[in-house]
């Protein structure tokens, strides 16, 4: 398990619409860098293609709270 692969694979499976699939990758990859605001960032954009608008805006908090000028979390 590397990072930069999952990373990738996470990319394609969002642009093949696979978002259960790709979340399961942002999930592997926060639980090593905690503290990465694009990968929450990430999971909140997966989250909220999936309709799980709740969800999806409390990973935003989160991503706002590591870094408050994210500025795709602004967006």
């Amino acid at each position: 398990d590397m990072p930069r692969p999952r990373q990738l694979l996470a990319h394609v499976l969002m642009r093949i619409e696979e978002y259960v699939t790709a979340e399961k990758q942002y999930n592997w990859l926060l639980r090593e860098y905690p503290q990465n605001e694009t990968l929450h960032y990430r999971l909140a954009r997966c989250l909220h293609l999936q309709g799980r608008i709740d969800e999806a805006q409390t990973i935003l908090d989160k991503t706002l709270r590591l870094n408050p000028a994210y500025y795709d979390a602004l967006m």
